[in-house]
Formats: C-alpha cells, structure tokens, sequence
C-alpha cells in the first residue's frame, strides 16, 4: 500500500498511524498531479481518491487523470469519493460531475457511481450529496 498527500503533516500522522497498528505501508510527500513523477513504480491495481479530485481545478484534475492512468496496470480499479457539482459555502469544494471524471480519466471507463451513507454527517455534506464512482482502467 502506497499513501500520497501533499501535506506533510497528514503522511508522517498516516506514518504514526500504520506504525502503530503494524500495517505495512509506504507514504509519500507529493502531488496527486504528478504521481507518475514520484518514482513509486507502475501497475497499481487499486487507486483510491477520497477527497481529492472534487478540489482541484480543471487543468490539475486533467493532470490528475494523466498521472493517475500512468501508474495504473492494464484493468486498474479507480475509486473516486467526489461531492455533487455545486456551489457551497467556501469551506467545501466545488465538487464534480460525472463528466467531469470523464474527460480527466480519458483512459479509464466509469462502472458504477454509488451514494456515500451520510447518516450522521454534518448537513453541509449531505447536501453536498458525496458520492463514489468506480472506473475500470481500459486495457493497453
């Protein structure tokens, strides 16, 4: 298992955490844009974006999707945890279509897109209408 966070303080916490319940992992400090750049090998089978994605601009999540599909082996599974498209409070992202998952992961099909359960979550996000989409890397 391989974590990238742009944040520092977010790996070395992961760090702690995997440590502490002995789970054997690597975190890297690096950008989601460029993590075909990171020098973490190819052929991942699973790649998971929670959260991310819906907070990017439209140049990076086209970066994203190119990165992303990189370092994806032929039949990847993608998960992607996005928000709805809308306008919220400046607190939360801007979210994203399906389209929008479309045109960035050029490489990839969408299999299924599923509510997220938001029983007990703020209302800000159930209203914000989380959801996954699961994409199948097309094969090369």
């Amino acid at each position: 298992m391989t974590g990238v966070d742009i944040v520092k303080k977010a790996v070395r916490s992961a760090e702690r955490r995997a440590e502490t319940a002995g789970v054997d992992a690597r975190f890297v400090v690096g950008d989601v844009t460029a993590v075909d750049q990171l020098g973490l090998g190819r052929a991942f089978d699973l790649l998971i974006d929670f959260s991310c994605f819906h907070e990017l601009s439209d140049e990076q999540r086209l970066a994203a999707g190119h990165a992303a599909s990189a370092v994806a082996a032929d039949a990847a599974t993608l998960l992607i945890q996005v928000f709805a498209p809308g306008r919220r409070n400046p607190m939360l992202p801007r979210g994203a279509s399906r389209e929008d998952i479309e045109l960035s992961f050029t490489g990839s099909t969408i299999i299924d897109k599923t509510a997220a359960d938001v029983s007990g979550a703020p209302s800000a996000v159930q209203k914000a209408q989380p959801c996954f989409y699961r994409l199948q890397r097309v094969s090369t």
